[in-house]
């Protein structure tokens, strides 16, 4: 049985407010699988253009292809046919209907260079990345909530640091869902060989596939770390024309993406680079040969490999209340950096969140957070919390605490 969707909410909701919606997101991340769950109650049509018999239908007439008297239609892999989005937004347009037609992709179809075309209030974007762990354990999304009225359990029950690394050693690819570890990585080495080949044909013409391969190599030992990208250029010696094509192809295919910097103060030292981050951790213990092994007790990988989790998961928690909170990074000159900002857009909430691989926290470890407080967030409603690897949370003062990392699903 497929796994329910936190996303399926919000296709849901834009089925009555916009005439298109659009699902997208990395290749083999479930898009399919939702679009599918989420017609099965509505009569329906379902094409993909991954088949090349409907891929020439659709090109040779695109006006019969997307002509239908259903409730919806269900268009997969859209990238394939940039064509057929003029012809969409005219047939939107004249049935001005809502929720008629599920568009999906593993490239975002907005973004390519054949699509001139904007579907601006037609359409409603729906971001869907590899499964969260509550959604692997079937769990609702609370951590928001608990964080919002600071009102987090006590004490937690789980395995600590080796469960977390557990998880994300394994990712959450939900064909690998089960998979030793072994059977994973060699599923993510296919995958990206899958995708460098032959997905990236749909939306450019590359030659050097190989230097392709050695920027995903290394983004992923950069995962976590400041966009350097003199540091990385160099190392692979590609021309910064090619350079910054590739690594704009890395994000459009959802392979890679970028947390930004939290820039919303007058502090003059504050640094507006951005974080780099793998979108799922199962692409790094593959591309980096990671093992519980050699990750336990190597301080530097699995803080990376946790920090790069618990992206995935409070970015997926972004994702389910569409718009309501952003995520960011801080950075100064002076040496203050905090792993992760979250803003409440509605009301005068701010949090900081640090992370740590470890189950000792130190009252010097909230020093980041209590300068945050008291010269960022000052006039704001403030929440400073380390996620780490014990089991019971703690307070460490006024609105300061640590918290248990499984907090973030139980």
């Amino acid at each position: 049985m497929a796994l329910k969707r936190w996303q399926e909410k919000n296709i849901e909701d834009f089925r009555n407010k916009r005439r298109i919606i659009q699902i997208t997101g990395a290749r083999q991340c479930g898009k399919t699988t939702t679009a599918k769950a989420i017609t099965s109650h509505y009569e329906n049509l379902y094409y993909t253009l991954d088949n090349k018999t409907i891929l020439e239908a659709c090109n040779a007439d695109p006006v019969n292809f997307l002509t239908h008297n259903k409730d919806i239609m269900v268009i997969d892999e859209v990238q394939k046919a940039p064509v057929i989005i003029t012809t969409l937004k005219q047939i939107v347009d004249e049935d001005t209907r809502k929720g008629r037609y599920i568009i999906t992709g593993s490239v975002d179809i907005q973004s390519l260079p054949q699509v001139n075309e904007s579907l601006a209030g037609r359409i409603g974007r729906i971001l869907l990345r590899t499964l969260t762990q509550g959604e692997i354990l079937e769990k609702q999304p609370v951590f928001i909530e608990n964080l919002k009225n600071n009102t987090f359990k006590s004490k937690y029950e789980y395995d600590g640091k080796d469960e977390i690394l557990n998880f994300a050693l394994n990712g959450g690819y939900p064909e690998t869902l089960g998979y030793p570890l072994k059977d994973i990585k060699n599923w993510c080495h296919d995958y990206i060989t899958a995708i460098l080949e032959k997905d990236l044909k749909d939306i450019e013409n590359i030659r050097n596939h190989q230097d392709m391969k050695k920027l995903v190599e290394t983004t992923a030992a950069w995962s976590s770390k400041y966009m350097e990208q003199n540091a990385i250029r160099s190392a692979l010696s590609i021309e910064k024309p090619t350079f910054n094509k590739y690594l704009s192809l890395l994000e459009m295919m959802y392979i890679i993406e970028t947390l930004p910097a939290y820039t919303k103060t007058d502090y003059e030292r504050v640094t507006k680079k951005p974080k780099i981050f793998m979108t799922d951790t199962a692409l790094i213990s593959s591309i980096l040969n990671y093992t519980m092994d050699n990750v336990r007790l190597n301080q530097g990988i699995s803080g990376k490999l946790i920090e790069t989790f618990i992206h995935h998961e409070l970015a997926s928690f972004m994702d389910y209340y569409n718009g309501e909170y952003s995520l960011y990074h801080f950075r100064d000159n002076a040496g203050h950096e905090i792993d992760f900002i979250l803003q409440d857009n509605n009301e005068n909430n701010i949090y900081a969140i640090e992370i740590k691989a470890g189950s000792n926290i130190s009252r010097n470890d909230f020093k980041h957070i209590k300068w945050f407080n008291n010269n960022i967030a000052k006039n704001n409603n403030f929440l400073g919390i380390i996620l780490y690897t014990g089991k019971e949370t703690l307070s460490f003062g006024d609105n300061l605490k640590a918290v248990p990392i499984c907090a973030l699903w139980e």
